[in-house]
């Protein structure tokens, strides 16, 4: 199978990403509009400084969302980090840096937790988000954060995990995307 990747694609984050595109369009507005009627230099200087700075944060904003998704190679997946600050103040990180390999894999389990990928307790988090988390044959565990992936996608990552590692000679005895869902659902819905 080829190299791939699949973005998040949920209501919130199509929500989250409009808000960041409503910014950048209303800081290019901003902009565009000093220069259209006379002002005072004020006001000028004002809106242009407000508007580069609203331009820069929404823009490198909704670059770094993008990198966000699930990315299938020849021999494992790989997720990238959350955008955050260093100490979690502003914008907590949910999902570190995680690569597995098809062939380390032995079981793939659908779990809701209030912690982050590495299993670190997150303070101020009230819900619990979904995570497939594969036990590794050397006894570690490993978690992608999948809440900002709808349904389908979160049974297609699954069914395509399934399928890598057979192709990889790992053949791993879990039920398909589907019935590991439903599961999942009846048991934390």
């Amino acid at each position: 199978m080829k190299p791939h990747k699949i973005h998040p694609i949920s209501v919130l984050r199509l929500i989250w990403l409009s808000i960041w595109i409503f910014f950048l369009l209303l800081s290019i507005g901003a902009i565009v509009g000093i220069f259209i009627e006379e002002h005072d230099l004020f006001f000028v200087v004002l809106v242009l400084i407000c508007g580069i700075i609203g331009l820069v944060v929404s823009f490198t904003i909704l670059c770094l969302d993008f990198k966000k998704g699930v990315k299938f190679d020849a021999n494992g997946i790989k997720v990238e980090a959350d955008v955050a600050d260093k100490k979690g103040l502003l914008v907590r990180r949910f999902q570190h840096k995680t690569e597995i390999a098809y062939n380390e894999i032995d079981d793939i389990l659908l779990i809701a937790s209030d912690t982050d990928s590495r299993g670190r307790k997150v303070e101020n988090v009230f819900i619990k988000m979904p995570y497939i988390v594969f036990k590794c044959k050397d006894g570690k565990q490993k978690a992608i954060n999948v809440y900002y992936f709808n349904k389908k996608q979160k049974i297609r990552i699954i069914d395509e995990i399934r399928q890598r590692a057979l192709e990889a000679g790992n053949i791993l005895n879990i039920p398909s995307g589907e019935v590991m869902w439903n599961d999942y659902s009846v048991r934390y819905r």
